[in-house]
């Protein structure tokens, strides 16, 4: 057998195995094709991106994994049941030393990695009531989903630039992990899109942060290369915009462009023209100059 055909054979019996997976939760055994779902998922990421994040949190899914299959199987070593002399039905401790192990086990945290595990077991449960009754090898069968348009950077439910899209139900299971990945607190503090208001915590000494609109550009990178802007920056801006008496139509367009977006994404997520954005932005700025808030200029 050559390389090509081993190579094929291999990929054959890939997707043999994860189709019995798809057929096993169709029957109601989500959780393997959960975990399959969050290791695929954080497996391509990886293959696509090479980013130290996204193997930091691969190894903390492998890592709640062993931890949760450990924790199972000592604890049926550990305890069993028996019924007492009223006919109860108790547990008791079958083994000492396998129960001392499962208690310094319980004493260990989870990362986020298994969230990730119990996002696509929810997905699974969410899809399978929406289309489980179309019977076997529905995780498979396409159906039209209303999105944006990919050329719409503003992703909102309001936005005038939707179509619809033909998927399938383990495609959704498959978006709802990259979506939970996006919005993890490793990959969001890997970022530097945002500006982060340094808070302190009720934990003496132990900080957090307040995440900004995106590129509001209210502040600086701290010592630890993390942008971050002081508390009274950021309200100071949000004063001199409600100073400012603008309509709703223009605080929704200066919002967004405090987030970054440009003249031709707003107009596509409001469904008008770049002409009538650009003239809201000007009217904005005649506004400024009217309570004298004008750029400073650089000498």
């Amino acid at each position: 057998m050559t390389k090509a055909e081993n190579t094929l054979t291999a990929q054959q019996e890939k997707q043999a195995a994860f189709d019995l997976l798809k057929r096993q939760a169709e029957k109601g055994d989500c959780l393997p094709l959960a975990i399959a779902a969050a290791r695929g998922t954080l497996r391509k990421l990886i293959d696509k991106t090479g980013e130290p994040m996204f193997y930091r949190l691969k190894a903390e899914l492998e890592h709640d994994l062993r931890l949760y299959a450990d924790t199972n199987t000592l604890n049926e070593k550990a305890t069993a049941y028996r019924y007492n002399d009223n006919g109860e039905r108790v547990q008791y401790i079958a083994d000492a030393n396998a129960n001392r192990a499962l208690k310094a086990l319980e004493k260990q945290s989870t990362g986020e990695g298994y969230d990730l595990v119990q996002v696509a077991y929810i997905a699974l449960l969410e899809q399978a009531k929406q289309h489980s009754a179309k019977g076997e090898g529905w995780l498979d069968i396409p159906f039209a989903r209303r999105v944006l348009d990919k050329r719409v950077i503003i992703r909102q439910a309001d936005s005038a630039a939707y179509k619809e899209i033909e998927t399938t139900p383990i495609k959704e299971v498959y978006k709802a992990v990259r979506q939970a990945i996006d919005k993890s607190a490793s990959v969001q503090a890997a970022s530097l899109k945002y500006t982060y208001i340094e808070e302190l915590t009720e934990q003496e000494g132990e900080k957090a942060y307040k995440r900004l609109p995106k590129y509001m550009d209210a502040g600086a990178e701290d010592k630890d290369g993390v942008y971050t802007a002081d508390a009274q920056t950021a309200e100071d801006m949000f004063t001199i915009i409600e100073k400012l008496n603008l309509s709703a139509r223009q605080t929704e367009i200066i919002k967004l462009r405090l987030k970054g977006y440009g003249q031709r994404a707003i107009a596509s997520y409001l469904g008008v023209s770049v002409r009538c954005i650009q003239i809201q932005l000007k009217r904005v700025q005649e506004k400024a100059k009217e309570i004298n808030l004008v750029p400073i200029s650089k000498a």
